[in-house]
Order: C-alpha cells, then sequence, then structure tokens
C-alpha cells in the first residue's frame, strides 16, 4: 500500500474514532439526562427569550390599541415576531433529540438520539445564529427607544415640574395674600377690641415707649457730640514700652536706696492722687502707655473697686499737637465721652441743660453742640459727673502730660487736687514734668522719680538693641570685657533720659553697619553729648553737607505747614510741599486723580527722605511700613517734645537759617505749590487727613484756593515772578476743576461762591470773565495785594462793573466765625486808585456805608488808617451808617451815626485801647475830614448820593493831589 493511501486510511480512522468517541460521548449525556446539557442550557435560554419577547409584544398591543405605536415600534414588535418564530421551531428540533425518561431500551435510545443529534447539528446551529441576530437587532432597538422615551419622560418632567413650580408659587401668593389679609384683620380687630377697651392704658404706653425711644437718641447724640477725630492720636503716636521694660511698675516690693510710693500698692489699696514725675526724655509718656494698656492695671484696681463697678479714663496731653489736644476742654471732653460711653443712664443729669435743648425741636443742633463745645459747659458736667457718681461706681483717671498742658499749669494741678480729694470714689495717677508748680501743687502725695527706676530698664534695651546686631556679637567674642564696658558707659551716662539712650544706640548701630570697631564705637559714643539740646545741636552740625540744607529746608516747611495753632501734618501734604517746585507745579498736570497706590509710595519716599536728611527728628505715623499701607491719617510729628523745644531755640533757628542758602526760598511758597498740585490730583483736605479717591463738590474747590491763597500771601514780597505765576495757575487750575453748571447744595456750598446777577444763567453767562471776577474777590479777601493790583490796573472792568458788588465791598469783609479780620487800608488804597467809587450804591448800600456801620459793631486798630483813606478819595462826609444799631460800648448816651460821629467814637476808642499812636492817627483822620468837608457839599439825603467816579475826579483830583503831596512832605 502506498504511503498516501495509508495516510488517508489513518486518518479516516481518526475522524471515525473521533466521531465515535462524541457520540459515546453524548449518548450517555442523553442516557443521564434525557438530553445534552448544550441543548438544556439552549433550550432555557431560548425559553426566556420567549418570555421576555411576548412581554414585549403584549406591551405593544396595548399601545396599538391606544394608536400610540411609533414606527420603532413597530419595527421591534416584527422583530419580536421572527425571535418568537425562530425560538418555537429552535425548542422544537431540540424536542425531537430529547430522550423520553419513560422510555425502555435507554441505551439503544440514546445512542441513536446521539446519532441523529450529530446529524441535526448544522440546522440547529443554523437556527441558533438566527436567534442571535435577532437578539441583538432586539436589544439595539430597545436601547434607541428606551433613549428616545427616557428624552421624552425628562422633556415632559421638566414641563411637569414648571408648571408645578408655577402652581406652587400662584398658590403661595394666594396664601400669603390670605395670610396679610387675615392677619389685616386680625390687628384691625384688635386695635377695635383695644380702642375700645384700654385707650387710655394703650395711650399711656404708646407715649412711653415713644419717650424712651427719643431719649436714647438724645443721649447716643450728645455722647457722640463730645468725641472728636484726634482723641486717641496722641496714645498712639506714644511709641510702645520695650517688652523688657515697666515690669517693675507693677512690683509691690520697692526697689532699695530709691524713695518711692509702691504703685501697685496705689491701685489696690490707695486713694488720692499718684504723681509719676521724670525729667525730659525719661520715659514719661510710654510708661503711662504702659499702664493705661496692661490688664494688670485692671487687676489691680478690682481689688480697690471691690463689689462696685470700674472705669478706666485717660487722656494724653500733646503740645505738639492740634488746640484741643493740648487743652482742657479737650482732656474733659475726652473723659467724659469715656465715662458717659459705659454710663448713658447719667447722661441726662450730667447734660440738663443741654437734653432741654435737644427736647426741645426749635432749637439749632449746631447751636446745641457750640454749646456743648464750651469750656464752661464742659466743667459744670464734669463735676455734676463726678458728684453724681453712685456708690456702686469706681473711676480712676489716668492724665499724661500736665506740663504739655496749654494753659495755667497751676490751675490744672489744682484742678486734679481737688477732684481726687471730691470723693473716695475717684483716683488719678498723673505725670509731668518736675517743674516747681508741680513740686508745690504735688508736695506729700505718692508719687515716683522716673530717671531714678530706669537703670536696668535702660541697661536691658541697650543689651537687646546691641547685641541682637551680628557685628557687636563678633566683636563681643573678640573683646568681651570692653564690650560689656560700652554698654554700662551708655547706661551710665543716660542719666535716666531713655530718649537720649533710644538716639545714641541708633548712632552706634550705625557705627557698627559701617564696620566700627570697640575703640571706634567708644569714640563715636564720647562725642555724642549727655544734653538733648546740645545732643540735637550735634546732629545738625554733623550732618551730611549734601543734605544739610534739604533739612533746613524741610524744618522750616514742617513749621510752616503746624502754623501758631500746632495743627496735625498730613504726611501727603507734606511730601508734596517738600517737592514743591514751579517746574513741578507745572509738570504734575496729567497725572489726573491721585490713588491710593501713588499716595502710598509718595509717603513711603517720605519716610526714607525724613531719616536721612532730618536724622530721625522728625517721623511719619499711621503708616504701616511691612505692608505699605497708606493710613489718610497718616501724619508727620516731632520725635519727641524736646526737639520743637530746641528748634525755638535762638541757636537752632539761627543754625537752619544759614544752612538755607537760596534767597528766593520761602516755605509758605512751597506749600502754596503744593496746595495747587492737590488741586490739581483732586486731593482735598478734611479733618486731620487728606481725602483720596473721593468725590468733591465747589465747596472743596474753593476752600482749597483761600488755603493757597493764604500761604502765597506770606511769600508775597520773597519772589514775585513765581509769586504770580503760582496765583495765575491757581486760577486757571480752579477754573479747570470748578463746575459751572453746578447748582447750589445748600444755602452755604455754592450759591454764595458763585452767584448770578439778576437775568444771568449758569449755562449762558460768560463763564472766564464771571471766574476772573470771582478770584479777585477772594484775592481781596486774602489780602494779595500785588496780585490785585496787577490785575485791575490791567482790566479795569473788574472795578468799573456796575452788575456786579463792588470790589471795595471785598476789602470790608472782617472774617467769619467770630474771628477778627483787619480792614486792609493797603487793598483799599488800591482799589480807589484805579477808580472805585466808596459811595457806589449796590442794594441801597455804599461800600461806605458799610464801613461805617461795621465800625460800630467791630473795632480794628486799622480802622483810622483805613477810614483816612476812604476820605482821601471823596468818601461821602454827609452820609451816615446803613443801620440804626445801638452802639454798646460808646460813652455817649444816644449814640449818633453820622460820618463825625462815627469817626470821633473810633479816635476815642483808639485813645482808650492805646493799639497804635493815637495823637498822630487821629489827627491826620481829622484833618482828612476837615478837608474833604470843605470840597463837599452837603446833599438833600445822603443815603442817595450817587456820584460817578468820573465826575468825582473831575471835582477833586487837584485837591487830592494837593493833600498827597502835602501827606508826603510830612512823612
Amino acid at each position: 500500500m502506498d504511503p498516501l493511501s495509508a495516510l488517508d486510511i489513518a486518518a479516516a480512522v481518526a475522524q471515525l474514532v473521533q466521531f465515535g468517541g462524541s457520540l459515546v460521548s453524548k449518548s450517555q449525556q442523553l442516557y443521564r439526562h434525557g438530553a445534552l446539557l448544550d441543548h438544556i442550557e439552549c433550550g432555557n435560554a431560548t425559553r426566556r427569550l420567549i418570555e421576555l419577547t411576548n412581554g414585549v409584544r403584549s406591551s405593544w398591543r396595548e399601545l396599538e390599541r391606544l394608536g400610540d405605536l411609533s414606527p420603532d415600534a413597530k419595527a421591534l414588535e416584527t422583530i419580536c415576531c421572527v425571535c418568537v418564530k425562530l425560538s418555537g421551531e429552535l425548542l422544537s428540533r431540540l424536542e425531537k433529540v430529547r430522550l423520553d425518561e419513560k422510555s425502555t431500551s435507554r441505551k439503544w435510545k440514546s445512542f441513536r438520539q446521539a446519532l441523529k443529534t450529530v446529524c441535526m447539528k448544522d440546522g440547529v446551529d443554523s437556527l441558533a445564529r438566527r436567534i442571535a441576530d435577532c437578539r441583538e437587532e432586539l436589544n439595539s432597538h430597545l436601547i434607541v427607544s428606551i433613549r428616545k422615551k427616557a428624552g421624552a419622560l425628562l422633556l415632559r418632567q421638566d414641563e411637569v415640574i414648571s408648571s408645578l413650580n408655577e402652581y406652587a408659587s400662584k398658590s403661595i401668593a394666594a396664601l400669603l395674600e390670605t395670610r396679610t389679609l387675615i392677619r389685616e384683620d386680625l390687628l384691625n380687630h384688635r386695635d377695635h377690641i383695644f380702642r375700645k377697651t384700654t385707650e387710655n392704658a394703650s395711650s399711656t404706653q404708646s407715649s412711653t415707649l415713644l419717650a424712651i425711644s427719643e431719649a436714647q437718641t438724645i443721649e447716643v447724640e450728645i455722647v457722640q457730640n463730645l468725641h472728636f477725630t484726634m482723641i486717641d492720636d496722641r496714645h498712639d503716636a506714644i511709641p510702645e514700652a520695650h517688652r523688657r521694660t515697666f515690669r517693675w511698675i507693677f512690683d509691690e516690693n520697692r526697689k532699695e536706696g530709691c524713695p518711692w510710693s509702691n504703685f501697685a500698692e496705689w491701685l489696690r489699696t490707695g486713694s488720692g492722687l499718684y504723681w509719676i514725675n521724670g525729667k525730659a526724655g525719661s520715659g514719661k509718656s510710654t510708661l503711662m502707655r504702659y499702664i493705661f494698656n496692661n490688664a494688670k492695671t485692671r487687676q489691680q484696681l478690682n481689688y480697690w473697686a471691690g463689689e462696685s463697678s470700674l472705669d478706666i479714663s485717660g487722656f494724653f496731653f500733646w503740645s505738639s499737637g492740634s488746640p484741643i489736644q493740648r487743652s482742657q476742654a479737650g482732656l474733659l471732653k475726652s473723659l467724659l465721652f469715656q465715662g458717659l460711653q459705659q454710663q448713658p443712664n447719667l447722661v441726662r443729669v450730667v447734660f440738663p441743660e443741654e437734653w432741654a435743648m435737644y427736647s426741645s425741636s426749635t432749637v439749632n443742633r449746631t447751636k446745641i453742640r457750640d454749646h456743648l463745645y464750651s469750656l464752661s459747659a464742659l466743667q459744670k458736667a464734669f463735676k455734676r459727673w463726678i458728684d453724681l457718681l453712685p456708690s456702686s461706681s469706681k473711676v480712676c483717671f489716668f492724665i499724661d502730660g500736665l506740663d504739655e498742658y496749654e494753659g495755667d499749669h497751676e490751675e490744672i494741678a489744682e484742678f486734679f487736687k481737688g477732684l481726687s480729694s471730691r470723693t473716695s470714689n475717684v483716683k488719678l495717677c498723673v505725670s509731668s514734668r518736675p517743674w516747681v508748680v508741680f513740686d508745690d501743687a504735688f508736695k506729700g502725695i505718692p508719687m515716683l522719680r522716673l530717671q531714678d527706676l530706669t537703670f536696668s530698664d535702660i541697661q536691658a534695651y541697650v543689651f537687646d538693641k546691641l547685641e541682637g546686631h551680628e557685628r557687636m556679637r563678633l566683636l563681643k567674642d573678640a573683646e568681651p570685657g570692653h564690650a560689656a564696658e560700652l554698654v554700662n558707659e551708655v547706661v551710665t551716662k543716660a542719666s535716666g533720659v531713655f530718649l537720649w539712650v533710644t538716639l545714641v544706640v541708633k548712632s552706634l548701630l550705625n557705627g557698627l553697619r559701617n564696620r566700627d570697631c570697640i575703640d571706634d564705637l567708644r569714640r563715636r559714643l564720647s562725642e555724642l553729648p549727655s544734653d538733648p539740646d546740645k545732643f540735637y545741636m550735634h546732629m545738625l552740625n554733623h550732618a551730611d553737607p549734601l543734605y544739610r540744607e534739604q533739612a533746613a529746608r524741610t524744618f522750616r516747611i514742617f513749621e510752616t505747614l503746624m502754623g501758631s495753632s500746632f495743627r496735625n501734618v498730613s504726611a501727603l501734604e507734606f511730601q508734596l510741599a517738600l517737592k514743591g517746585t514751579f517746574q513741578n507745579m507745572l509738570l504734575d498736570e496729567g497725572g489726573g486723580p491721585m490713588g491710593y497706590d501713588e499716595a502710598s509710595s509718595r509717603i513711603q519716599q517720605l519716610d526714607i527722605y525724613l531719616k536721612s536728611r532730618c536724622g530721625g527728628l522728625l517721623e511719619l505715623h499711621g503708616f504701616d511700613h511691612a505692608s505699605v499701607v497708606l493710613d489718610r491719617h497718616s501724619t508727620v510729628h516731632f520725635m519727641h517734645r524736646t526737639v520743637k523745644d530746641f528748634l525755638d531755640t535762638a541757636r537752632a533757628r539761627v543754625l537752619i537759617s544759614a544752612a538755607i542758602t537760596s534767597p528766593d526760598f520761602d516755605p509758605n511758597l512751597s506749600i502754596a505749590i503744593s496746595s495747587v498740585i492737590m488741586i490739581k490730583r483732586e486731593l482735598f483736605r478734611g479733618v486731620s487727613l487728606i481725602r483720596i479717591s473721593c468725590s468733591y463738590n465747589n465747596a472743596d474747590i474753593r476752600a482749597s484756593i483761600s488755603t493757597t491763597m493764604d500761604y502765597a500771601r506770606e511769600a508775597e514780597d520773597v519772589d514775585k515772578p513765581n509769586y504770580f505765576s503760582v496765583i495765575d495757575e491757581l486760577s486757571r487750575v480752579g477754573m479747570q476743576k470748578w463746575r459751572m453748571d453746578e447748582g447750589p447744595l445748600s444755602a452755604e456750598v455754592v450759591s454764595p461762591y458763585f452767584p448770578m446777577s439778576p437775568g444771568e444763567s449758569r449755562m449762558t453767562c460768560d463763564k472766564p470773565w464771571k471766574w476772573k471776577r470771582k478770584f479777585i474777590e477772594l484775592a481781596i479777601r486774602h489780602g494779595l495785594l500785588s496780585y490785585v493790583e496787577r490785575e485791575v490796573r490791567e482790566d479795569r472792568s473788574l472795578v468799573l462793573e456796575q452788575r456786579e458788588t463792588p470790589l471795595l465791598f471785598e476789602a470790608l469783609i472782617r472774617g467769619k466765625d467770630g474771628q477778627l479780620k483787619p480792614w486792609s487800608p493797603q487793598m483799599a488804597d488800591i482799589l480807589l486808585r484805579h477808580g472805585a467809587n466808596p459811595n457806589q450804591l449796590w442794594r441801597g448800600n455804599s461800600p461806605w456805608q458799610y464801613a461805617l456801620t461795621n465800625a460800630h459793631v467791630q473795632y480794628s486798630s486799622y480802622d483810622a488808617l483805613f477810614f483816612t483813606t476812604m476820605l482821601t478819595y471823596g468818601a461821602s462826609v454827609f452820609t451816615t451808617c446803613s443801620l440804626n444799631h445801638p452802639i454798646d460800648w460808646s460813652y455817649r448816651s444816644h449814640a449818633s451815626h453820622t460820618v463825625e460821629d462815627v469817626i470821633e467814637d473810633i479816635i476815642n476808642k483808639i485813645g482808650n485801647y492805646s493799639r497804635i499812636p493815637s495823637d498822630s492817627e487821629a489827627s491826620e483822620l481829622q484833618r482828612v475830614l476837615r478837608y474833604q468837608k470843605s470840597l463837599q457839599q452837603p446833599r438833600p439825603d445822603p443815603i442817595e448820593f450817587k456820584g460817578d467816579v468820573e465826575r468825582r475826579t473831575k471835582r477833586s483830583c487837584d485837591e487830592i493831589a494837593t493833600y498827597e503831596s502835602r501827606k508826603r512832605c510830612r512823612r
């Protein structure tokens, strides 16, 4: 047999064996289970598919009856029918090859059924594949149908929710409306019942509640009116105590060898007054702040108070601050404010008159505040408060800086002594320099001398400051003995003056930064005077020559900004004044309103400038150096009161004046320039602050213009070209910022500043000329002689204009708020020389009559000169005062208002007060009066005198010229 035939036979035998094995295996399964396992599983799956399909078909039959069967549903039903048909056919074929369990000859039948299964395999597999395809198609259609149905349900759900929400909203609205109606009905019913049953009781209760509400409002308003903006400025400006100093103040054991009264014992059990005194710079204010803020103070005082309530109040006088910060009025307002905040129930009895005035609807609130601010009212209120303190209340006052009080020091010392002995419920701790007036007043009371007790404090401060420097630690390691000697020398030389120590430590730290050795540091220390005044002089003499003139200018500008009233100097305003040059004023045009970022940057530059130029003698307060955050209350102050005292000495003034080499420098002009820049950048002064990024109105512009003019007037004779340039720029910028169409916000804000003549409109008037005229009026009021003369010489229409208020009236305005402003004979002379008519009627009154009237109301030492000037230029000698007012100070029982009688009163007043040489002033005035009386003719009605400028000049030109020449000869 050939190999291929043998291979075919072998393959056939193998297939036969495999077939036989498969047939035997299936026969065995049929014999045991009655069917093949695969057929059993397939049959079960097919039956489940038929059940599922029939369920789907039954659902669609219901939809079909309702007419809602979609095309997708119909396709799905067709697939289900095919699937059921194929499944039935498959089950039928599987049933044919199943072995009946009850049959006999199971083995033979098993074999036969197995053989049949093999024969039917292809048909069964074909049906199974077709069913699988139908199942996949069925699944796909079901998924698509479910997704579509879900989307439709979601849309339906949204519609249902929306309709439910709408229904709910309507229901809620209806319920609320119903509730409101029911509530109104109930309230009406309740009110009706109340009115019928308890009418009198209800009326009484309502009146009581209203009275309580009004009373609380008055209490709050009175207490708030006691508050002032700078009430905490001095306290906040005092440096905090070093962390290792002043702890001994609360120790109950005395320091040996130093006679001082135990302060902790006084807090716990003492009474009356405790006096802390020390020489200048010893740290009194720092100690007082330390005590006032320390929690141990209240702990010790609680022992003294026992079961009573405890109130702790304080005030820190400040000679370099604003007037209220160094006055008794500021002291009383601050203490009353702090006390009545804790006991508002006492307001009515402490301020009975003010309470009655507030309760009256006819009294002006401004008048009440003015009355409340008066010193006499505050003194009465403070005494009533102390007298009315209940036995269950105790008060302790801490008052710092009696020597910085602006007033009679003996009087203020006696005031506190009397207060401490007035009641056992009050005690005081005060501090001051050891002046004789305080030594006499506080003799025999508990006290301490601070410079005797701070040796260890100064030692700890110096060690911390110096040894905290890395360079000092290196020097100490190299020369430990010499380093300790340096510290001891500082402490010994200080003599208890903490201020001197802080300045010396700063100098030594500068030396350490310059890599000084111990010998260099000791030499530096030996050159520093121990007396504060000499120390400050040493600082100025050894300042960098490059910065010496800048430092001198800085001090001059700072003192000028402070003024005689020692107002707080804004840091931003000071920085602008230091950079206030004419070039900067012209260049600082396009910046627009200044924002907080630029303002913070400028103040940061100022801080560096003050440290490098002024050696720390001027300090910045209210500025967070760590985060460079601007506080609108950022101000500049002297480092210590002794700095101000030193700069007031003749030696310091000579030194500062010698350092300024430019003859044209004037601090007033620098400040005027900075004021113009402030208007450009829309920065306006408020109470103790500069308003940044805020809206403004015309009142702000006018106030800034007035301030600028006041400073410019003081610089008039120093630098005329720049003086004129500053005023011209002020006029230009003011007009640019002025809101010409702004209506009157109130009677005080706009309308008096820019009044319209009859028939004029803010929209149609000649705004440039109108502005120029009003600006000249302000310039006259503020005494800008050179500027006014230049303007009226170049434009005589400013003087001759008949539709506006005569400019001569502006020279007669005395000032507001009770501040007497002298009349200016020089300003009147300028206006009269350029055509002003003293007899020109304006609304029934002439400038001359206005002057006569005011001479009786307010007297000024300039009246004689002013009247001489007015009469010289033709003022009528036959007119009278415009008002028949009383003359309280006249020596005549029946005062007359003719020119001669008014002048007689003026001459008599001059003689009584001796403000000017009565002989020369009076004789000159009488001579001019007689001369003008000989020139003028009496008129039937002096009130109707209306001579114009040309006629008056033609009539008396020669006489006046002759008189002027004679007057010059006499001079």
